[in-house]
């Protein structure tokens, strides 16, 4: 039976309203599917907006130490160009940390908030990348920028303020390859230009967007393009960029972090490198046990577990699978070689680190894996064969699966990176003997809940102090580099001498100047432990060491005046003192020390007025108190004195209750 006139006109045309209002349904859910990816990414993250720098892991090198990121001078903007950071060359990260202490000094907020902000904006870049190799299926691109945007190895890369770089090159990295992936679809010059300007910016971010024009042929390959001596030709420019580049990295790395890998020999050290690389195959899909270091194995040297040695075959089933995935299609290759290009680099084929691996290596070499995943959805749920459709039901619950357990694990970690205590913590949990972790916790207890946010609690500094101790042994009892394990007897020498412990104190820094003897800031301490214990002598000796290779410092030129005091040095002393106060005025020590001498010399009233001056900086000196109320004393300032000894006493200053007993009981008892 014919159709009617009206049931054909009925029926559907090229350009229909029809057609046109089903595209427009697609594209809305389209970009509600994507919105969905970019709020959840968001709520994920929303709650580091209120997490603190670390204080003891690079953000403090970058940023909290940093005055070079202060302003946004001409002069600064040059260092950035012409100085290694943490034995890094990254200027253009080093700019957004400038732009975000103009914005916001050095709050975390600004610094979290731009981290994200990069994060999400490349997860919508992986979507529109995907959307340009792969415009057939927009599943591809959804699951690609699904699994980048949730995936809990990423925390590191955005929680981690120090790891900018990472979230920043790989944000000028997707811009490149979206515009060579334009170019090659229309040769224009002007397109193959702004991939060079990208990857130049990106280069200048972080050494490890080199891989760049290994990926380039990658996407020559997956696109179909005839290989020949054209294409080869046009990628001489960025092959050029990368050698430069690597040519920097290898500089700029060599004299930062060389020292910090084991000893390892030829074996040992393949077996590490199959290893992790299986490993993070296997995080990509199974995110467990995340931790912010990997050691290497404490089995270093002895006899290394079994399933180091597995992995080297499952290296090799891994490779056959892919070799022989060609008969499928180009995607498992393409997605494999991604991943592999953009991460040898930092599998430790040259040991440069004190970890075996990173969750943060993985933030842009996981584009691959993930694209093997999403194109693999897509072949069983657009495949014509009925024996497979019935797979795409469980397909899509699946990707729903992994999405909501990437997103909810993502959330979880990111509890880890609230500060260096909950960090630390949670790699000892994970992996006992990790000594660089004990290290830092130890750093944090001491540097921070002792010195700074307990300063003013003399039970709770103590508390910390003696953790502090108990890390920095444990710390010493696994392997540390030279240089970590002079650093754990500086620092266990310095939570010594803070609990009045001089002689155990004295033995600590020996081994520190033993292990490294251009320590300079362990003459210091040491200087001030033998002040502290009488040999004036040789607090002198070490503080003239400590003097000689720093450029005038307060802290060191005021102990030293203590010594040349006691050696009978009055004019040496007060020399040194006035240059104290020269170098940095609001260094309240100095003037602490100056009212000392002044009241020994019976100077009483320039001795008030240092005191006073030394207290004005910073009222927290409990023994100083006490000082400035022998002063008053000998100055007939009864009623003020008392009132001095008092807030000696209530700061923690025991011997000054003595003076209450002796002066201002009798006066009380008149």
């Amino acid at each position: 039976m014919k159709p009617t006139k009206k049931n054909r006109n009925n029926k559907s045309k090229p350009g229909s309203s029809a057609q046109t209002a089903g595209k427009a349904n697609v594209r809305i859910w389209i970009w509600l599917a994507l919105s969905c990816i970019l709020i959840t990414t968001l709520a994920i993250y929303f709650k580091v907006l209120h997490y603190g720098l670390l204080y003891t892991w690079d953000d403090n090198l970058y940023i909290t130490e940093n005055k070079d990121i202060t302003a946004l001078h001409f002069a600064n903007i040059k260092k950035f160009f012409t100085t290694f950071y943490v034995a890094n060359y990254q200027p253009v990260t080093m700019l957004t940390y400038a732009v975000d202490y103009l914005i916001g000094g050095r709050n975390p907020l600004a610094f979290h908030l731009t981290s994200i902000l990069l994060h999400l904006l490349n997860t919508l870049l992986v979507f529109v990348l995907v959307r340009k190799i792969s415009p057939t299926n927009v599943w591809v691109a959804l699951v690609t920028a699904a699994f980048f945007g949730v995936h809990p190895m990423h925390v590191e890369s955005v929680a981690w303020v120090a790891e900018r770089k990472d979230v920043l090159y790989s944000f000028f990295f997707l811009l490149s390859l979206i515009m060579y992936a334009d170019y090659l679809k229309i040769k224009n010059a002007g397109r193959l230009l702004s991939a060079a300007l990208f990857f130049i910016l990106s280069c200048l971010s972080k050494s490890a967007a080199v891989a760049l024009p290994l990926v380039m042929l990658l996407f020559d390959y997956y696109t179909g393009q005839r290989f020949g001596w054209k294409q080869l030709l046009e990628k001489v420019p960025f092959f050029a960029i990368s050698l430069l580049f690597g040519i920097i990295a290898i500089i700029s790395q060599r004299s930062g972090i060389q020292e910090m890998a084991p000893q390892m020999k030829v074996v040992e050290h393949s077996l590490v490198v199959s290893y992790s690389f299986v490993a993070y195959i296997f995080k990509a899909l199974v995110p467990l046990q995340l931790s912010a270091v990997y050691p290497y194995p404490a089995e270093l040297g002895a006899n290394l577990p079994v399933f180091y040695y597995l992995s080297v075959c499952v290296v090799a089933v891994l490779l056959f699978f892919v070799w022989c995935s060609r008969k499928w299609g180009k995607e498992v290759i393409f997605g494999f070689l991604f991943f592999v290009a953009t991460i040898i680099l930092v599998l430790q084929i040259i040991p440069v680190g004190a970890a075996s691996m990173a969750d943060r290596y993985t933030y842009m070499p996981y584009f691959g894996l993930f694209f093997i995943l999403g194109t693999t959805l897509v072949k069983i749920t657009g495949t014509a064969k009925a024996s497979l459709r019935k797979f795409r039901i469980p397909a899509f619950f699946f990707v729903f699966v992994c999405f909501t357990i990437f997103a909810s694990t993502g959330y979880s970690r990111t509890k880890a990176w609230k500060n260096d205590y909950s960090l630390f913590t949670d790699v000892i949990d994970k992996y006992p003997h990790c000594s660089v972790s004990y290290y830092n916790r130890g750093s944090y207890y001491l540097d921070f809940y002792a010195q700074v946010l307990y300063a003013d609690n003399p039970e709770k500094r103590k508390f910390y102090i003696e953790n502090s101790i108990n890390d920095f042994e444990n710390s010493l009892r696994y392997t540390l580099t030279q240089k970590k394990k002079a650093g754990a007897y500086y620092n266990l020498g310095t939570a010594k001498a803070a609990l009045g412990l001089h002689k155990e104190a004295l033995a600590d820094f020996n081994k520190t100047i033993e292990i490294n003897p251009a320590y300079y800031k362990v003459y210091v301490n040491r200087g001030n432990t033998l002040i502290a214990l009488g040999n004036y002598k040789g607090a002198f000796s070490d503080l003239n060491i400590a003097v000689s290779k720093t450029p005038p410092n307060p802290l060191i030129l005021s102990s030293r005046a203590m010594a040349r005091y006691a050696l009978s040095d009055t004019t040496g002393a007060i020399k040194d003192l006035d240059l104290a106060i020269k170098t940095d005025p609001t260094f309240s020590d100095a003037f602490i020390n100056m009212g000392i001498i002044k009241d020994d010399l019976k100077d009483y009233k320039g001795a008030l007025n240092d005191y006073n001056k030394g207290l004005e900086l910073n009222p927290g000196q409990a023994a100083a108190y006490s000082n400035r109320g022998v002063t008053k004393i000998k100055m007939g300032d009864i009623e003020g004195a008392c009132e001095d000894f008092g807030m000696a006493v209530q700061l923690g200053y025991s011997p000054a209750s003595q003076l209450i007993d002796q002066y201002c009981k009798k006066k009380t008892a008149r």
